[in-house]
């Protein structure tokens, strides 16, 4: 007898969305085939798989974005690979250009690449 596993979405008695794991397995009883479910509330689990799979996209769009710095000759060249890199990411981002050796000069703002 084959089990067969599924994730749902449902919701609660309250309202909550909630995200559940059922097995299901063909089982006798009584001299008649039913099936015997078990149920679990894995909404926890996949929020934390979705927020660790968010971190990593924001942490590989980070580490492309300096190789991008790096590997840069000029503002020409920079900034289209650094908007290409969070489009790849699928993360957003706002550059600009400083000027001087301060941070209360900014031009350029390119704004927000998504």
């Amino acid at each position: 007898m084959t089990t067969v596993m599924t994730e749902r979405r449902a919701i609660r008695l309250d309202g909550q969305l909630w995200v559940l794991e059922a097995a299901g397995t063909p089982v006798h009883w009584k001299n008649e085939l039913c099936v015997q479910v078990m149920m679990r509330d894995i909404t926890a689990r996949k929020k934390t798989q979705e927020e660790v799979a968010r971190l990593n996209r924001e942490l590989r769009a980070i580490n492309e974005c300096d190789q991008v710095i790096v590997h840069s000759h000029d503002e020409q060249t920079l900034y289209p690979m650094f908007a290409a890199s969070c489009v790849r990411q699928q993360v957003t981002a706002w550059h600009g250009l400083v000027q001087s050796n301060t941070m209360s000069q900014i031009s350029a703002p390119l704004g927000l690449v998504r």
